[in-house]
């Protein structure tokens, strides 16, 4: 008996069909992550109008009305926008807060030591990872004090108050 003398035997592959275009690119995409049930069809909606109501008011304060020249505060007056001659102005102080002039270095060394720290541990393929854990957990915390405080610094009263012992200050009544 021959394959051939029934209807339902195929002889020959059919060809791949494209998938459908509902599957595929960025409607597939939304299709599957955005609006696969109605709860994330909701969620989607609830999101895009909160995108519409809080982003269009952001852009408006932060480039549309905003000063962006000025020498002082006085540049700043009456206009219901940012104030980026401010920002300028004073962006040593929000990075350094009150920190002496000539000791920011330290800050800056802190913030080296950190990075060199926290890169390898972000990239997955680096060596070394136990060695790096030590160093930002054990030895980067040490230094960063050391660095932030002069090395200066004096723990008579840190965990007790004024006095020397665990009974507590002496200077309380």
């Amino acid at each position: 008996m021959d394959t051939t003398d029934y209807a339902y035997v195929r002889t020959e592959m059919v060809e791949e069909a494209a998938p459908p275009a509902s599957e595929v690119g960025v409607i597939g995409w939304m299709h599957k992550n955005l609006f696969s049930s109605w709860a994330n069809t909701l969620l989607t909606l609830v999101g895009i109008y909160l995108i519409w109501i809080v982003v269009p008011p952001i852009i408006e304060f932060a480039f549309i009305n905003a000063v962006w020249t000025g020498d002082n505060r006085e540049a700043c007056l009456g206009v219901h926008g940012a104030c980026w001659a401010y920002v300028k102005a004073y962006f040593p102080q929000f990075i350094y807060g009150r920190y002496p002039d000539p000791e920011r270095w330290r800050v800056n060394l802190v913030f080296i030591l950190f990075v060199v720290g926290l890169v390898p541990m972000l990239i997955p393929a680096v060596p070394f990872k136990r060695q790096n854990i030590a160093y930002m957990f054990g030895v980067f915390p040490v230094v960063a004090f050391i660095l932030l405080t002069g090395g200066d610094f004096d723990l008579s009263g840190f965990l007790f108050g004024e006095s020397s012992g665990p009974s507590g200050p002496s200077t309380l009544s």
